[in-house]
């Protein structure tokens, strides 16, 4: 898997911290989760098949419901099925608010313990989480994230500095002679030096950029036939990123987009303090800086005779 450093939320983390143990391939092509429901488009959406390749020019529109007949993670994105061999990305979807699943962290970090370092550390992270159950920090030098094997902790990855993440109901522990702030996996748990991070109060639930222009997106792909959309870049080599799915972000840009080109399913993410236009298509996931190029509805295709 390419070494990459995440952005968001770390729901995912332990994918990186299991490297050695499994693969994303392995999670990838986990079962279908059950599920009936129906639910409402809040925008058009792309078909994708098994692996997450667009089928044809099919959209689905705007408010309507959705038979949902599972959910399935595929390339590190998450998907509902709706159909044989058909997915939709779930972020297409309102999502539904709940306060109460992670509440019971706050708690946990109001715990004392005989270490007053540990519990000044647990008071700093939850005066600073920006909501019940997440907090955001920056890495203020080089450093590494970590994942507990035996006794030890073992490297996952680098974090550059600058480097900005959100923690999912994070922890503060203390391993030998070093106080980390961790997320509480399941299964796995990655590791961050507190003496290494700083608080920005960021909260990306509250996030009005953010917001405004996945809105303008959405409101673009309306007016295509197709839910498609016209990016132009300003110039003729506006670098193009790889976005590798949701939770990862490969810095170095791989290749130049200096074309206009059609794409679909448009998404805003923010990585590292900046904001970026990602989209899917046969080749790969991708990302460019939203500064760096200008959307508009896709024009209508000649159809073929």
């Amino acid at each position: 898997m390419k070494k990459s450093i995440k952005y968001s939320t770390i729901v995912v983390a332990a994918l990186m911290a299991v490297t050695p143990i499994i693969s994303m391939g392995n999670f990838e092509n986990s079962p279908v989760q059950a599920a009936s429901s129906t639910k409402k488009l809040t925008r058009n959406a792309a078909v994708y098949n098994i692996n997450g390749k667009r089928i044809g020019k099919k959209t689905l529109k705007k408010n309507k419901r959705v038979k949902i007949l599972g959910t399935k993670n595929i390339n590190g994105k998450a998907y509902y099925k709706i159909g044989k061999n058909s997915y939709v990305r779930t972020v297409n979807f309102k999502k539904s608010s709940s306060k109460s699943g992670n509440d019971w962290y706050a708690e946990e970090m109001k715990k004392r313990s005989n270490d007053p370092t540990l519990n000044n550390y647990r008071d700093l992270v939850l005066k600073n989480s920006t909501s019940k159950h997440k907090v955001t920090v920056l890495f203020n030098k080089d450093s590494y994230s970590y994942y507990e094997k035996g006794k030890e902790l073992k490297v996952v990855d680098k974090m550059p500095a600058g480097t900005e993440i959100t923690i999912v109901a994070p922890s503060v522990v203390k391993i030998g002679n070093e106080y980390y702030l961790s997320n509480t996996g399941d299964d796995n748990t990655n590791y961050y030096k507190l003496s290494d991070l700083s608080f920005n109060g960021y909260d990306p639930d509250h996030d009005a950029k953010l917001k405004s222009l996945q809105k303008q997106v959405d409101k673009l792909s309306d007016k295509s036939d197709d839910g498609d959309i016209l990016m132009t870049p300003k110039n003729s080599s506006v670098p193009q990123y790889d976005t590798d799915g949701d939770q990862y972000f490969v810095n170095k840009p791989v290749g130049v987009l200096s074309k206009p080109t059609t794409v679909a399913g448009v998404e805003v993410i923010r990585h590292n303090q900046k904001y970026y236009y990602t989209w899917d298509d046969d080749n790969g996931n991708y990302g460019v800086n939203v500064d760096d190029v200008t959307l508009s509805p896709a024009p209508a295709e000649d159809d073929e005779d």
